[in-house]
């Protein structure tokens, strides 16, 4: 994420007795892609806005007055309530509200990281609105809107050294629009002290100049336009995000990066059979063929004991699958067994079993008689 920071400098607006500790107003604006509650992808252009400091000491308490150059419907999460910070956590925890959402606050962030102020669980919970704001909802700040610490014992509006800025800083609201844009121009007052019991400072600041916007990537896209502004091939995020080519290569309308056959131009997903074999149901029983061991039998997926074609039974013993237990039943498992039947006798009187009748059959039985008494 590429951001372009920019420092203005201070209009004395309205004189004050006291020194002025707090500087300049910083507008960092940088493009964001998130993903909101439900999924949804939210592409943003953000502008952090900042007061720069020389004195740790200093706590900003309010910022009133504001005058926004920029009307418009500002982005807000489907999880954030409104102008304030609120993150609810939980589910309602997600990307675009920590890091898209638009809001105002009097400090109150973690500035310790490289990367943008995080809006997480119960962070700057006491910054409130002034009636001017035009409420909560409302969808941008309303003229002569203000917002201020609604508990200065807790310091939040403490300025602290940003990594981000290198600078010290207190972070007083982010704002978020589907274009690239800035607040040069908008200006209001502020109001700070170094810590309860101290004297109060007022003073006005105006956002003069334009944000630099260099080409970093030399695409020939500034970076306040560029959607990809590190990445040479592309201004926009696309199908597959900054610094991923968006490639087709079955040309079947699914950019490589979302398709689970890149190369197979009939499917997107894998689906039974695997890419480059069709998910083909013969049988139209919801079992593709390739993994169907009864592609041609709507009833079943599996021979079973009937086999393919054949329904199973449910009566105990029909091993032929005819719906009743007989002899067939038992000859079939006999021979599954390996129990051969024994064949019809059909020549009673060749008792020696030579396949014919003779002499040898007639001693044989003499000699079962016994001696004639």
């Amino acid at each position: 994420m590429k951001s372009t920071i920019t420092a203005y400098g201070a209009s004395l607006l309205v004189s004050s007795l006291a020194f002025s500790d707090y500087l300049s107003v910083v507008e960092d604006g940088y493009w964001s892609v998130q993903e909101d509650f439900g999924g949804t992808q939210v592409e943003v252009y953000v502008v952090d806005l900042y007061m720069t400091s020389d004195n740790p000491n200093d706590v900003l308490l309010n910022v009133y007055n504001f005058l926004g150059n920029h009307p418009g419907t500002y982005f807000q999460s489907m999880t954030g309530t409104g102008w304030t910070p609120t993150n609810l956590g939980g589910p309602f925890d997600t990307d675009a509200l920590r890091y898209a959402d638009s809001f105002v606050t009097i400090g109150g962030f973690d500035l310790s990281s490289s990367a943008p102020p995080e809006q997480i669980p119960g962070v700057a919970s006491d910054t409130a609105l002034d009636p001017n704001f035009g409420g909560n909802g409302a969808s941008e700040p309303g003229p002569l809107a203000g917002w201020y610490n609604g508990f200065p014992p807790n310091l939040n509006g403490q300025a602290q050294y940003s990594a981000r800025l290198g600078n010290l800083v207190t972070f007083i609201g982010r704002f978020s629009f589907p274009e690239a844009f800035s607040l040069e121009g908008s200006s209001f007052e502020c109001t700070w002290n170094q810590g309860s019991g101290t004297p109060g400072t007022q003073e006005s600041f105006i956002i003069t100049g334009s944000p630099d916007c260099p080409d970093s990537d030399d695409d020939g896209a500034n970076d306040c336009e560029d959607g990809c502004p590190e990445d040479p091939n592309k201004t926009e995020p696309g199908d597959c995000g900054c610094g991923v080519e968006d490639l087709d290569s079955d040309k079947d309308g699914v950019a490589d990066c979302n398709d689970g056959c890149p190369t197979d131009p009939t499917k997107t997903s894998p689906g039974e059979c695997g890419c480059g074999n069709e998910d083909t149901d013969t049988d139209g029983d919801g079992t593709a063929d390739c993994v169907d061991n009864c592609p041609d039998d709507p009833e079943k997926t599996e021979p079973g004991n009937c086999g393919c074609g054949v329904p199973e039974t449910d009566v105990f013993g029909d091993l032929d699958c005819d719906g009743d237990y007989d002899i067939d039943d038992i000859r079939l498992g006999m021979t599954n067994f390996g129990i051969e039947e024994a064949e019809e006798d059909t020549c009673p009187a060749d008792v020696d079993g030579d396949g014919s009748i003779g002499f040898s059959d007639v001693l044989i039985i003499l000699n079962d008689w016994g001696a004639c008494p």
